[in-house]
Order: C-alpha cells, then structure tokens, then sequence
C-alpha cells in the first residue's frame, strides 16, 4: 500500500507507522491527513483511529529533527486539528492526544521551530494554535509555568511581526490567557511579564477593534488580569486601554452583541476603581 492507494484514516495510520518513509512520503501523508479536517466533529472517529498508535510520538520526533519550515509548519497544523476540542461535553478525545503529545515534547519542539524561523508566518500562525491548544483547559496540559518568559518571547515576537493576522493574534492571546491562568503564585501582584502581556493585548485590540472573536478573547485576558491585581488597573490606564476599551463597548453595543459590550463595561469599571 502507498499514499496514492490510502483510502482510509486506518490506511494512513498504516504508513505513519511504517519505518521506511523517506521525507517526501511523510510529507504526502501530512497533507492528506490535513485534508481530512479533523477540526469537523463528523471526523471524530477518524481522530480516534490513531489513538493506541506511534502517531504522536512519531510526529513529535519529526517536528524536532526536520528544518524544513513548511514541513514544520503542516505538523504544527496537524498537532493543533489534533487537540482542537470538538465536543466541550466530551473531554476523552481531546485529553488523549494533549496528554500524549504535551507527554512526547510537542511543546517545547514547537517553540524551538517557531523561534528559528520568527519570520515564517504560518509557522507561527500554526505554532501558536498548537501551542494554545495544548495549555488550555485541566488534566495534564502544557505548562507554562516554568519557560513562561520564553513562551511571551515567542508569542510576542509574532504578534508584532504579523499583526494583521487576526487568526495568530487570537491564538496569541489564547497562549496569554493560559500564562496567566496557570500562574500559582503571586496570583495579587502583577508581574513584569503582565505588563508585556497587557502592552502585546491592547496593540492587537486596537488593530482589530471590530473582530468579535478576537476581542472577546482579549478582553477576558485583560479582565483576568484585572481581577488578579490593582496594579493592572493602571497599567491599562498608562497604556491607553480605557480609550481602546471604550471603542470595544460602544461598537458591540451598537451591534447588539451585549456579551462582549459587558465585559468592556466590567473591565472599565474596574481599572477606574
């Protein structure tokens, strides 16, 4: 069986395995898999095909050798269709596969491909979805806690380098989200990486003022913050947020759309506390 006779999820787990695959084949086999769109909840079952498999280790290991930036970047892509969460009623799937990718170094490979090729957008695009899907949500999640300052490096740099790119900076603020939420200590003070937190979420805002996913996503990274800290409140004020919070929460009042308006409103209430 080759790639061209695979007709099936259980046929492309066949070749994953198989150890003769030159680089050319597995490529072939990545961009059929990404064909498949894991992400639709009608392709559950495929995704569950590759449990109790070398599937994850195997991709992890490729990730981690390989220097070719595309190569790189459609694994990125994979690991994220992978850990996308399909069904927020059902955990088992998408714990399984963050548990064993996070468990192979899946992390810290993506980071280490994202920080040598800082200029590859989707790369980083895809880097980022990956690396906020694996640190979100209980169990045993990628941990931020102890790399966090290399984590914002990262995660910085592409939101500056690409900030028209509202799909990375979502996934950006995602991974902000998560360093926040993961913090175990010093949960009153804010820390110097918040500062950079706050300055990186409210230029990404300003860009994209009427993006409502990504607004909503940055506003509960700043209410979070202020809610942890007093010294948040006036960082904001220091970094023009009042103004940017203000936009947000008249232009989703005037659409109608009361959930984002009020977070604005609740965050705006705090920082003038």
């Amino acid at each position: 069986m080759d790639i061209n006779s695979a007709s099936s999820a259980n046929d492309l787990v066949l070749l994953l395995v198989m150890k003769l695959l030159d680089e050319s084949s597995f490529s072939s086999i990545i961009d059929a898999l990404l064909k498949l769109d894991l992400c639709d909840p009608d392709n559950i079952n495929a995704r569950n095909t590759f449990k109790d498999t070398n599937f994850c280790k195997n991709l992890v290991y490729v990730l981690g050798k390989t220097s070719d930036t595309e190569m790189q970047s459609k694994i990125c892509g994979l690991i994220a269709s992978f850990t996308y969460e399909v069904d927020m009623n059902d955990q088992d799937e998408e714990d399984y596969f963050v548990r064993h990718f996070v468990a192979y170094g899946a992390g810290e490979a993506i980071i280490n491909s994202m920080k040598k090729s800082a200029d590859h957008e989707r790369l980083q695009e895809l880097g980022l979805s990956a690396l906020a899907n694996l640190s979100g949500g209980g169990g045993q999640v990628l941990k931020f806690n102890e790399v966090e300052g290399i984590v914002l490096e990262v995660v910085q740099r592409a939101m500056s380098t690409f900030p028209l790119n509202v799909d990375l900076q979502c996934d950006a603020v995602g991974c902000l989200y998560h360093i926040i939420s993961q913090r175990e200590n010093n949960r009153n003070t804010l820390m110097p990486i918040d500062k950079i937190i706050i300055k990186s979420t409210l230029d990404a805002m300003d860009t994209h003022l009427t993006c409502k996913y990504f607004i909503e996503y940055a506003c509960f990274v700043l209410k979070k913050l202020v809610l942890m800290s007093k010294e948040a409140n006036i960082c904001i004020r220091l970094k023009g947020g009042a103004v940017i919070l203000a936009k947000v929460e008249c232009h989703f009042r005037i659409q109608s759309n009361n959930g984002i308006a009020d977070i604005a409103t609740t965050i705006l209430k705090e920082i003038y506390q």
